[in-house]
């Protein structure tokens, strides 16, 4: 038969206290930056606020150039002229820049 050995209330007592410092210590050091700043957000609503020209540069090579009209999580809808309107996913783009 196996006897059951249970530490004293003290020495349990003292385990929780050294757990729970350890677990607080790792709480306060395992902070996780933000995924999204903002930045992106304000700079495509000033391009359509100022109706300003950009350039597009596409991972397949492409350059579109035109006018923000909308934007969402997943694409911008482009206005081009002489053109029909473009949907480009933002996953295709290799950059944006402002028109000068």
């Amino acid at each position: 038969m196996r006897k059951l050995i249970r530490p004293s209330q003290q020495e349990l007592e003292e385990l929780r206290q050294r757990y729970s410092k350890e677990q607080s210590s790792q709480v306060k050091r395992a902070r996780i930056p933000r995924d999204d700043t903002g930045k992106e957000a304000k700079f495509l609503r000033e391009c359509i606020d100022r109706q300003v020209p950009v350039r597009i540069k596409l991972r397949d090579g492409r350059e579109v150039t035109g006018v923000i009209e909308y934007y969402d999580q997943s694409f911008i809808r482009l206005t081009v002229r002489q053109a029909p309107n473009e949907f480009i996913y933002k996953k295709d783009i290799l950059y944006l820049q402002p028109e000068r």
